[in-house]
C-alpha cells in the first residue's frame, strides 16, 4: 500500500488571521495558504476554491500571482471577499463612518441618538458615558449588570444594573414595525423558511434590533457613492454579528453551532463594535483585483467571483484550466448559516438571501448529510478537472473531530479521488488532504476489513511508539479502506444510515478483545483517553516525542540561535502524516535547551551550559561522583550504562541511568533485573520540567516509571558533600528533590552547604 504521509504545512505559530465575523470563520493559523499554494510557473494560471469558505484561500493565491476562480452561493462569504480583497484603508473606513454619524435622527446626531441608549453613570465619578455591554441572564426581560469603562476617572468593570439603566431600554419605544420589517426582508414564501427566521430573530433584544435597523435605514437612505455604502454594510454587518444574544458571559470560546442563547450572555455596545471592527475590515495590506463571472481577472493575478455554486457553472468555459484546486471545508453550523439569511436580507436585499433560504429551513445538519453535500462538491470539481485531471486537489479541514474527518474522506472516495496524502495536527485540530482523480473502479468490500484495519493500526503503533488518540486511528483505518478500495458499496446520495453502520463497524473492530486498550478508561468515551495494542509491536522505536527531542537538539547544537516557525516546519516534514508533533510539545522542548530572545519573538538561543561538551563534561563529573559516593558507602561501581553499585557477595544494589536529555524511555521501557526502586535516572535539574510533561502526555511511559527514581544533578552534588553520607541517610534524602513543576524546598541539612 502506497504511503500517504503528507508533511503538515503549519501558519505562523499562535497567530489567528484578523478577519470580521472570525466566530464564524475557520480558525485557520495567517500564513498557512501561502505554504499550500505552489507558485505559478507562468502568468495567468488558474486555482480553483470551489467553496468559497475562508476569504484568505483566494487572496493568497492571487497575489502569489493567480487568477482564482471562487464560487459561493453564501451572499455573505461574497460580500467579506469583495470588501477585503477591496483593501480598504483605516481613513476610508472612518471617513465613511463620519459621514453615516453625522446624521440626523431627529434632534440629534446619529452617533448621540444611539450612544445615548447605552449611558449608564460611572459608580466612581457619577459621570456618564455608553457602556461598554449589558449582561443578561436567558429568559430575563430586563439587565443585571453592565460593563463600563469610564473614560473619565478609568473605572472599568462589571457593575450592577441601575434604575437609570433600565429606564433607558424604553428610550426605543416598541420595536414592532422593526421586527415586521426584518422578518418580510426574508419572506420567501416558505413556511419552514418563515419558521426559521423568527427563531433567528428571537435571539435579537429589543435595543440592538432597534440600532441595527436605525443604522441600516440610515445607510439605505444615506446620498454617498456605492463604494463608500458597501464600506458603512461592512460595519453594519459586524454589528449584526454582535448584535445577537450568542455571545457568552464571562467570555468563553466563541463558536457557536446552533441558535442557543447562552445562561448569560452581553448586549453589546454596537456604536463600539462597529468603530471597533474597522481594523478587521482594513486588515488586508494590499488590494487584489476583483472581477465577477463572467469577466476574469488580469493575467497577473485576481479574483474571479461567481455568485453560484461550481455544479451551476458545469461545463465550465475553455478558459479555465485549474492549476491547483484549493477547498476549505465548512464544518456544519446551523447558527452562521441560518444568521447569513437574516443578514443578506438585511443588508444586501432579499434577492442576494434568497440563495440562503436552506440555512432558514434546515435546523439540524448531521455527518450523514455532509457527507453527502461534500461528496456532491467533489463530484463537481472532478467535473471541473475534466480538461486537467492529472491537477492536485487540495483539502482542509478545520475544527476537526472524528465525524467531519470521516465525511471528508468518504465524500472525496465516493467522487472519484485517490487519496495521495494525509497530514493531521490533533493540537490545531486541522487535517491537511491531498487527492487526484482515480479511474473510476468498484468497491471490493468482501476483503476481510478487521485484519485490513488491525493490520494498518499495528503499523502505525510500531511506527509512533507511542500512545494516541482515536481520531489518528479513525485516520488509519479510513485511510487503509479508502487506498484499498474496501469500503462497503453505496448508491448516490448515501443511504441514510451509511455514516453510523460504517462508524458503528470501526468502533467495534477496536473494541475487539485484546487487540488495544484504552488508558483512562474511566472516560464515558471511546474518542476520548488514549490508545496503545494489548499486545506491544515488537522492535519498536523511541517514542515520537523522544525522536523529535532528538531532531530539537540536533538543530540547536547546529544553530545556537533558532526562529520557531522554521523549526517547526522542518519538523513538519521530518514527522509528516499523522506523526506531525504538536506546537506544544516542540516548545516544551525548546524551552528546555534554550531561552527566548527578548528582542525577537519567538526566537530561541541555546543555553551555553547545553551545549554538547558542556553536558558531556557534567554527565562525567557525575559518574565520578556517584563512583566516589558509592565507595564511601562501601559498594563498588562498575559498568557505563547503567552504572551499578554492587554490594557484598557481588549482588547488585542500585542501577544508575546518566544522561543529559529527557529520552527516559531507553530506560524505563527496557526490562531491568532490578526492582523499580533500585533503578534510578539521573540527568540535569533544567531537564526536570520536561521529564514530568513527558511523563503525564504518555501514559504508557508515565505506568512504566513508576518506582524509578529521580536523582537530579544538582541534587546529586549535595549528597556528595554531606560528610557523614551513609545508606540510612542515602535512601532517606534521596527523594527529597524529584521531578516537578516548581523548584523544591530544601531540606534544613543543605542549608550551609
Amino acid at each position: 500500500m502506497k504511503k500517504i504521509e503528507l508533511p503538515y504545512l503549519p501558519g505562523q505559530s499562535g497567530i489567528l488571521p484578523s478577519l470580521p465575523l472570525a466566530r464564524f470563520m475557520p480558525p485557520l493559523p495567517a500564513g498557512m495558504f501561502e505554504r499550500v499554494i505552489v507558485p505559478p510557473t507562468q502568468p495567468g494560471q488558474w486555482i480553483l476554491d470551489p467553496l468559497g469558505t475562508s476569504p484568505l484561500v483566494s487572496l493568497a493565491a492571487a497575489r502569489a500571482g493567480y487568477r482564482v476562480l471562487v464560487t459561493s452561493n453564501n451572499p455573505i462569504e461574497r460580500f467579506m471577499l469583495a470588501i477585503l480583497a477591496r483593501a480598504p484603508s483605516l481613513a476610508e473606513m472612518r471617513s465613511a463612518l463620519a459621514d453615516l454619524a453625522a446624521q440626523r435622527k431627529g434632534e440629534k446626531r446619529l452617533e448621540n441618538h444611539i450612544q445615548e441608549l447605552y449611558l449608564t453613570n460611572c459608580v466612581t465619578c457619577g459621570r456618564a458615558s455608553p457602556a461598554e455591554a449589558f449582561l443578561w441572564k436567558r429568559g430575563e426581560q430586563k439587565p443585571y449588570a453592565r460593563l463600563i469603562n469610564c473614560p473619565h476617572c478609568q473605572t472599568r468593570g462589571e457593575f450592577p444594573i441601575t434604575a437609570e439603566d433600565l429606564d433607558r431600554l424604553n428610550l426605543i419605544g416598541n420595536v414592532r414595525l422593526h421586527r415586521s420589517r426584518a422578518l418580510e426582508r426574508v419572506n420567501f414564501g416558505s413556511t419552514e423558511a418563515a419558521e426559521g427566521a423568527r427563531e433567528a430573530l428571537s435571539t435579537y433584544l429589543d435595543r440592538p434590533l432597534y440600532v441595527l435597523f436605525t443604522l441600516l435605514n440610515k445607510i439605505e437612505g444615506l446620498d454617498a457613492s456605492e463604494a463608500s455604502l458597501d464600506l458603512l454594510r461592512a460595519l453594519a454587518l459586524s454589528a449584526c454579528d454582535a448584535g445577537n444574544s450568542l455571545w457568552s458571559w464571562p467570555s468563553g470560546r466563541e463558536r457557536p453551532r446552533q441558535l442557543v442563547t447562552p445562561a448569560r450572555f452581553r448586549e453589546q455596545n454596537l456604536w463600539k463594535v462597529m468603530e471597533e471592527s474597522m481594523l478587521a475590515w482594513c486588515s488586508q495590506s494590499e488590494e487584489v483585483p476583483l472581477a465577477i463571472y463572467p469577466d476574469i481577472p488580469p493575467e497577473q493575478g485576481g479574483i474571479c467571483l461567481c455568485a453560484s455554486r461550481l455544479k451551476d457553472l458545469l461545463p465550465l468555459p475553455q478558459t479555465f484550466h485549474f492549476n491547483q484546486v484549493i477547498a476549505v471545508l465548512p464544518r456544519p453550523n446551523q447558527a452562521f448559516w441560518t444568521l447569513c439569511a437574516l443578514w443578506a436580507g438585511w443588508i444586501l436585499g432579499p434577492d442576494q438571501a434568497v440563495a440562503m433560504r436552506i440555512g432558514l429551513e434546515r435546523r439540524r445538519y448531521d455527518w450523514q448529510w455532509h457527507a453527502n453535500a461534500l461528496t456532491s462538491v467533489m463530484r463537481s470539481i472532478r467535473a471541473g478537472l475534466s480538461s486537467s485531471p492529472e491537477q492536485p486537489v487540495f483539502t482542509l479541514i478545520p475544527e476537526l473531530e472524528t465525524g467531519f474527518l470521516t465525511a471528508g474522506l468518504i465524500g472525496g472516495h465516493m467522487a472519484g479521488f485517490s487519496l495521495q496524502g494525509l497530514a493531521i495536527n490533533s493540537e490545531d485540530e486541522i487535517a491537511q488532504i491531498s487527492w487526484q482523480i482515480s479511474p473510476s473502479s468498484p468497491p471490493t468490500p468482501d476483503k476481510k476489513i478487521d485484519s485490513l484495519v488491525w493490520s494498518a493500526l499495528q503499523e502505525y503503533f510500531a511506527q509512533r511508539a507511542e500512545p494516541d488518540e482515536y481520531l489518528s486511528m479513525q485516520a488509519v483505518m479510513l485511510s487503509t479502506l479508502i487506498q484499498t478500495n474496501s469500503l462497503p458499496a453505496a448508491a448516490s446520495p448515501l443511504p441514510h444510515d451509511y455514516l453510523s453502520k460504517l462508524q458503528l463497524r470501526l468502533s467495534q473492530i477496536i473494541r475487539t478483545p485484546g487487540w488495544l486498550r484504552r488508558y483512562e478508561s474511566a472516560a464515558r468515551s471511546e474518542e476520548s483517553g488514549l490508545w496503545w495494542p494489548a499486545v506491544h509491536p515488537p522492535d519498536l522505536q523511541p517514542p515520537l516525542a523522544d525522536r523529535v527531542e532528538m531532531a530539537v537538539i540536533e538543530r540547536l547544537q547546529q544553530q545556537a540561535i533558532v526562529d520557531f516557525d522554521p523549526m517547526y516546519r522542518q519538523l513538519c516534514e521530518a514527522f509528516p502524516g499523522l506523526q506531525t508533533p504538536p506546537q506544544s510539545l516542540v516548545r516544551e522542548l525548546i524551552s528546555s535547551y534554550a531561552e527566548p530572545d527578548p528582542t525577537h519573538s519567538n526566537r530561541y538561543h541555546l543555553l551555553e551550559s547545553e551545549l554538547a561538551a558542556s553536558r558531556r563534561a557534567d554527565v562525567e563529573e557525575m559518574r565520578e561522583q556517584l563512583q566516589q559516593l558509592g565507595h564511601r558507602m562501601g559498594y563498588i561501581s562498575s559498568g557505563e550504562q547503567p552504572l551499578i553499585w554492587v554490594g557484598p557477595g557481588a549482588q547488585p544494589a542500585y542501577l544508575f541511568y546518566l544522561f543529559a536529555s529527557a529520552i527516559v524511555s531507553r530506560f524505563v521501557l527496557a526490562p531491568q533485573n532490578l526492582p523499580p526502586r533500585r533503578c534510578i535516572l539521573v540527568f540535569p535539574g533544567s531537564r526536570s520540567h520536561l521529564v514530568e510533561y513527558k511523563l503525564e502526555r504518555d501514559p504508557r511511559l508515565k505506568q512504566a516509571a513508576q518506582g524509578w527514581r529521580m536523582l537530579k544533578f544538582r541534587h546529586l552534588r549535595k549528597l556528595s558533600l554531606l560528610p557523614d553520607i551513609n545508606l540510612q541517610l542515602w535512601e532517606t534524602l534521596l527523594d527529597t528533590d524529584p521531578p516537578q513543576w516548581d523548584e523544591p524546598t530544601q531540606i534544613a541539612m543543605f542549608s550551609d552547604l
